[in-house]
């Protein structure tokens, strides 16, 4: 064996084989640019290039990430003085027998496969992820002769910050033979997670675990697993290297690399390689088999099986191209349509927990291995609540030619209210004995602490104690309770950030639980609820029975709704960022804080159980809660809330609307566009004597006025000039005319 070592250990790089700086789950070594070398000890310059004088040969692979920007040196075989290479690689080139080739970008965290392969006198080529980069050779032909092979440097010099995870020299050109090279860079596509622009192909030459013409349409961000014996391969979990929100699937399961997923492959060739159609956005669904879900994104993945691949595996996605919980999140399987009809085709798998790899949250999709036993499509569905309380309306509806309408998209923001912290508290009616008459309950609420402080308690007026039911810590740490249960904690979060929580009863279940930032606590408590004597609620008032920190809440509040029943997670989910019709069911009170002053705050329900602000230190005009924090894009591009605009024919426009958990809509209004009033003026006589009357009449619209004249269709005048008359139709359009009238002058007696 011919190995790699580091002159010292004080210049030796670092392996990474756990956390992000890993590639696709398999290690590279980290090179720090500044003294971090390692090299063989001299070898024969036949072992990377072979061929004689002038026609060298050889072919080069690398794969690597740049943590940086700037070029550097990635490896070379040369006697480390900075002369003649005989191979070598950079960041933004390559060199074969001194020729250097290539043009490449270097752009920071970009993940390449990069190859330089052929004939150093007759043609070679530099290839980028299998595209070609350059055919260019320069300079001319020379040899380092036997020397060691660097990577990192060359010799003591030319240190280059870089991560490598493979590189692979052959001293021939393959290029000679039409499937070499591709099948080395299909190995090193697979194992890396680098999408190629070309058919897969084992080490066999006749099995292709990616076939880009049955997959035309999904040859964007490819990966896969899958084993192949000769070549080393066996990559038991993978994922895209491209940027953006990319999937995982793993072998049985996915964890923290490759190496220590103890999962193996049943046969040798076989493979599940998956690419998607890079689309965006999504629809609105229907799907008679989980009437949950009613919307699907516009992304969709196809997966191909090679040799009967049929295996459990792990589909992981991260959280973000949902958009929304795991709870109203689906996966959609179909094995022949990518339209995934509402026939029965579909399989519908629902997520079985959550999970974080390299700070991202996923969430996790046990598909068995008849699901994936064949080729299949695959989407994301989710159950999207109606946008709530936007409105399109067009100001004015109709427009005059010429003139500007706005359009606005109304969101319906609210107001907030303040807490000082020290005294400021927010208290209801009786609401818990007179209008909730089981133990069931969900009060829910956004919250922006700026310190330690009671959130809400439950009061006995007439008994006169108070128990806290939601609090937070100084540590950030949020705890719910109802009497006399022990407290369930639902996680931290960060102060001086808004926040949503819930704290959740179910009767039937005994059980205590809540849900923080869209995220059901992982724990609950089992027992029976006791609100004997209770009859309010205080929202930010400190407690005699509290959970640990007995101060008034300082912050803000906003959206605070309380419920008779257990509120689903669905429920809750689907509707944190968004107002709620006032009339729903089970809705006891809806403070929403669209005052801005007073000592009373509105209950948005018919119940009119208005709230009570006491020691108020004023309204937080806007709220600055995510509540109903849509985007929009209108037919003409704009992005913003309102446009203006000034269609010369009537014109239909149209926005399309996402809210904060990614649901959509599209709606439209019309602006009507009046033409002008065609006005028509003429003058009788159109020449008078000096003196002398001519009668000027305007036609074609409804009301007139003459500059300095009479607002009347006719007008008389004396004088020989040039009239102006203003007319107004029905619309309420405005023309303008003129009209002129000559004069001769008064003849000369003789």
């Amino acid at each position: 064996a011919i190995n790699l070592t580091p002159a010292t250990t004080t210049k030796q790089p670092v392996i990474n084989n756990t956390g992000a700086l890993m590639i696709n789950f398999n290690p590279s070594i980290a090179f720090d640019g500044t003294d971090d070398v390692v090299n063989t000890a001299t070898i024969s310059q036949s072992l990377v290039i072979g061929g004689v004088t002038p026609n060298f040969t050889s072919s080069n692979f690398i794969v690597y990430r740049s943590p940086n920007s700037t070029n550097g040196i990635l490896c070379n075989q040369s006697n480390g003085s900075g002369g003649i290479w005989n191979i070598g690689m950079n960041k933004n080139s390559g060199i074969i027998t001194n020729r250097s080739i290539g043009s490449i970008p270097v752009t920071a965290n970009d993940i390449k496969l990069q190859s330089l392969i052929g004939n150093a006198n007759t043609s070679a080529s530099i290839n980028v992820n299998g595209i070609v980069n350059s055919t260019s050779l320069g300079s001319s032909v020379g040899t380092a002769g036997n020397s060691p092979f660097w990577v990192g440097a060359q010799g003591t010099n030319g240190f280059s910050a870089s991560h490598i995870a493979e590189i692979i020299v052959y001293p021939s050109d393959l290029s000679t033979t039409a499937t070499n090279k591709q099948r080395i860079e299909s190995y090193l596509g697979l194992k890396y997670g680098i999408t190629l622009p070309f058919n897969y192909i084992a080490s066999d030459n006749s099995t292709v675990f990616w076939n880009t013409t049955t997959a035309a349409s999904y040859s964007n961000n490819i990966a896969g697993i899958g084993k192949d014996a000769i070549s080393g391969l066996e990559q038991k979990q993978s994922q895209s290297q491209n940027a953006g929100n990319q999937v995982i699937f793993g072998l049985g399961t996915v964890v923290a690399s490759n190496a220590v997923n103890t999962n193996t492959f049943t046969a040798d060739k076989q493979f599940m390689v998956w690419g998607d159609n890079n689309l965006t956005n999504g629809v609105m669904f229907v799907e008679s088999a989980d009437p949950t879900i009613n919307y699907k994104i516009n992304r969709v993945w196809f997966a191909q099986n090679t040799n009967s691949f049929n295996q459990a595996v792990q589909l992981l996605v991260p959280a973000t191209l949902f958009g929304a919980a795991s709870s109203v999140s689906k996966v959609i399987i179909n094995k022949l349509n990518s339209s995934f009809p509402n026939d029965g085709s579909n399989i519908i798998v629902s997520p079985t927990s959550t999970t974080t790899v390299n700070s991202v949250i996923y969430y996790a999709f046990n598909l068995t291995a008849s699901q994936v036993s064949s080729n299949f499509y695959f989407t994301l569905a989710k159950t999207c609540s109606p946008i709530d309380a936007v409105s399109i309306v067009s100001t004015p509806t109709a427009i005059c030619a010429g003139s500007t309408a706005t359009i606005s998209a109304t969101s319906g923001a609210t107001n907030g209210l303040l807490f000082n912290g020290t005294s400021t508290h927010l208290r209801t009616p009786n609401i818990i004995s007179g209008q909730m008459p089981t133990n069931d309950v969900t009060v829910e609420l956004w919250f922006k602490p700026t310190a330690a402080g009671v959130i809400m308690n439950e009061i006995g007026l007439s008994a006169g104690w108070q128990d806290t039911q939601i609090e937070v810590s100084i540590t950030g740490e949020v705890k719910v309770r109802v009497w006399p249960l022990t407290a369930v904690s639902l996680g931290t979060v960060t102060l001086n950030t808004w926040n949503h929580v819930a704290l959740r009863y179910s009767t039937a279940g005994t059980k205590l639980d809540g849900v923080l930032n869209g995220v059901p606590s992982s724990s609950s408590t089992i027992g029976v609820r006791n609100k004997s004597g209770a009859e309010a609620y205080y929202f930010g008032h400190t407690g005699s029975t509290n959970l640990g920190t007995n101060a008034y809440f300082n912050g803000s509040m906003d959206e605070i709704r309380i419920w008779k029943v257990a509120r689903t997670d669905a429920e809750i989910l689907a509707n944190m960022y968004k107002t709620v019709p006032v009339s729903s069911a089970s809705l006891v009170a809806y403070y929403q804080f669209n005052e801005s002053s007073g000592s009373t705050t509105a209950d948005a329900t018919s119940a009119s159980n208005n709230g009570t602000i006491i020691n108020g230190i004023g309204f937080l005009i806007p709220s600055t809660a995510p509540i109903n924090t849509n985007t929009y894009v209108w037919s003409t591009s704009a992005t913003t809330a309102s446009i203006a605009v000034s269609p010369s024919v009537t014109t239909t426009y149209s926005v399309q609307i996402t809210d904060a958990v990614n649901c959509q809509t599209t709606q439209t209004v019309n602006v009507t566009v009046n033409a002008l009033p065609s006005i028509t003026a003429v003058a009788n006589p159109t020449v008078i004597c000096t003196g002398s009357p001519s009668t000027l009449t305007a036609s074609g619209s409804s009301t007139y006025t003459w500059t300095s004249g009479p607002s009347t269709s006719t007008n008389t005048v004396t004088t020989a000039g040039t009239y102006t008359v203003t007319g107004r139709d029905g619309n309420g359009c405005v023309n303008t005319q003129t009209v002129s009238l000559l004069a001769n002058g008064v003849p000369t007696l003789a």
